[in-house]
């Protein structure tokens, strides 16, 4: 199951916006769902690739429209993502056990851009992180400045799960556990 969990895009005049580029948000992949005294809990979030290799984008700016041989955040000329991953450290949403009673703060990473004249420019996004964990979620990886579009590798368009939707999945859930543990 993948959700659009609490993600959260400020720089909204930034060139590299994912939003002004009509990508979606990152989804990040729920592994476990799990009930513990009535409440939903959320294992393992995933975040290993996590960012797009901004390098191909030096002076172009995100189109609506993809116009062939000119590459967008991420992509190469012939259409192909360039991931780069990060298997160490802090790489989003901090992994562990949620529950639907949890309360998440936003750390924003800032990240230089890599190679060119652009050392020096910022972009910032922000992740949701459990509110008593902020202080010490340091994020100062160079990938973490543009989120993976979790969908571009088949560049389609699922529906969001809303909250409410999200519950009716975890309901019928329930249901199908305890039919068939009859």
């Amino acid at each position: 199951m993948e959700n659009q969990l609490g993600f959260n895009e400020t720089s909204a005049t930034d060139s590299h916006n994912f939003k002004k580029a009509l990508l979606h948000q990152p989804a990040y992949l729920i592994s476990g769902l799990d009930v513990v005294a009535d409440h939903l809990v959320f294992a393992a979030f995933r975040a290993g690739a996590v960012g797009y290799d901004m390098r191909l984008i030096r002076t172009l700016r995100p189109t609506t429209k993809r116009s062939p041989g000119r590459p967008r955040p991420g992509w190469t000329v012939l259409g192909g993502k360039a991931l780069v991953e990060n298997t160490a450290g802090l790489n989003g949403p901090i992994n562990g056990l949620f529950t639907l009673l949890d309360t998440f703060a936003y750390v924003t990473p800032v990240s230089g851009m890599k190679g060119g004249s652009k050392n020096t420019e910022a972009v910032q996004t922000t992740y949701p992180v459990k509110s008593d964990q902020k202080a010490s979620a340091k994020i100062a990886s160079l990938i973490n400045a543009s989120p993976l579009n979790s969908y571009g590798d088949k560049k389609s368009h699922p529906p969001k799960v809303k909250g409410r939707q999200l519950q009716n999945i975890f309901d019928d859930w329930k249901l199908t556990k305890a039919v068939s543990l009859m």
